[in-house]
């Protein structure tokens, strides 16, 4: 059995230790003053006098050695969970998703970290759930928000323990939230742990606790197995909503970007579809005038698995480098960029940790998130660049 293994089985161990020797201890305290306030009042001259002084020695020292063990095994038990120390969890899914695989990580999580600490954000703290319609225009500032609430509860953390991050969130707001958050504060270490999920990689039961986190640093290319790049014509049709209207001029420069770690149906496209023309129809929720839509190209990077196989969590900052390498040299550098995303959610935490490092030619300046807020519902452009600026803009401004 791995280390990690031996040390997640020890904390549940331990924690029933704990408990064993606690209800030990206050029984055998228990009966050690009863029998103690009978021998007090006792005559030395009884003759159960001596038996019963013997009995409440013997018990005085059970105490002691159930006190020592379950001391041990308390200080045994924080000292494995140091080792992981806070696990911080930012809880902004949208109001389409269910919170089943969240729930179960918090249940379980309450024995393997010193502390859980929530980072509740605009869905916390308002009745605003990233709204796909009305609101929509709005997410960029909900990320300061988030930002801002993160880096609140962050000061009064011990940071000399090891943290770590598991989000609930769209793939658009993981992004912009370790970028801001790592422009905002570069001394903010970051560690991604994978979270369970039952959606883009099929179903991910909770990881091995001891399951190393990932900074997401940039990390040399190795032997990546990344298809071709599909690249085609296609059309969007921009629906307008009550903040954008359909005033405005399709730019001349227009690419559509879709990044494909599995094998998913997105909008009707699958590692399969051939190679016709794309039509896109997509709802804008951004607050920008871009008209009524027009051409594009669309630029598909595929990172793929054998079907039924899931990407292994050690390649996860090997594909993270090589997608953001893809992205900077796909994207038009100034015109309208627009980016979907079939990933795991751990992916769009690290692509935000590389954003943050990144010198301004070296992203688009515009690139906006496609989002499918469910089956049912059509694909929704948000108010959230995930360009340049856009992700650095707390970094050069200062909070709003």
């Amino acid at each position: 059995m791995a280390k990690g293994s031996n040390e997640t089985a020890s904390i549940h161990r331990l924690n029933q230790h704990i408990a064993g020797w606690g209800t030990a201890f206050t029984a055998f305290l228990g009966t050690a003053l009863g029998i103690g306030a009978d021998v007090v009042t006792s005559d030395p001259q009884d003759a159960d006098f001596w038996p019963r002084v013997w009995i409440l020695v013997g018990l005085l020292a059970l105490c002691l050695v159930s006190l020592g063990a379950s001391l041990w095994s308390w200080r045994r038990r924080d000292r494995l969970l140091t080792v992981r120390g806070t696990s911080y969890v930012v809880d902004s899914p949208l109001a389409t998703w269910t919170p089943d695989e969240k729930n179960a990580y918090l249940r379980e999580a309450e024995d393997q970290f010193a502390g859980i600490v929530s980072i509740p954000g605009p869905t916390g703290l308002s009745a605003w759930r990233w709204p796909h319609g009305e609101g929509a225009e709005r997410w960029s500032d909900a990320v300061d928000d988030l930002v801002l609430s993160f880096r609140s509860v962050w000061t009064n953390d011990d940071n000399r323990t090891p943290n770590s991050v598991v989000c609930w969130a769209s793939f658009a707001t993981a992004i912009a939230w370790t970028a801001r958050l790592g422009a905002a504060d570069r001394n903010i270490p970051l560690a991604v742990r994978q979270r369970p999920s039952s959606g883009r990689e099929g179903r991910i039961e909770i990881p091995d606790w001891n399951q190393e986190p990932h900074h997401f640093d940039p990390v040399p290319i190795t032997q990546m197995k990344r298809t071709p790049c599909s690249v085609r014509a296609a059309t969007v049709v921009l629906a307008p909503t009550a903040t954008t209207g359909s005033g405005g001029t399709w730019p001349e420069e227009v690419r559509v970007l879709l990044i494909r770690a599995t094998r998913q149906d997105w909008e009707g496209l699958t590692p399969d579809t051939g190679s016709d023309p794309v039509n896109l129809t997509i709802s804008n929720g951004s607050g920008q005038s871009w008209g009524l839509g027009g051409p594009a190209q669309f630029h598909e990077g595929r990172w793929l698995v054998d079907p039924g196989q899931k990407h292994d969590w050690v390649t996860y900052p090997e594909l993270v480098s090589d997608i953001a390498d893809w992205i900077a040299a796909t994207a038009h550098p100034t015109g309208l960029n627009f980016i979907g995303m079939l990933v795991p959610q751990e992916f769009g935490l690290g692509l935000g940790i590389h954003v943050a490092q990144r010198q301004q030619n070296q992203w688009p300046a515009h690139l906006w998130p496609i989002i499918k807020p469910a089956r049912d519902i059509r694909l929704v452009v948000p108010g959230l660049d995930l360009g340049w600026e856009s992700l650095h803009r707390t970094y050069l401004a200062g909070p709003r």
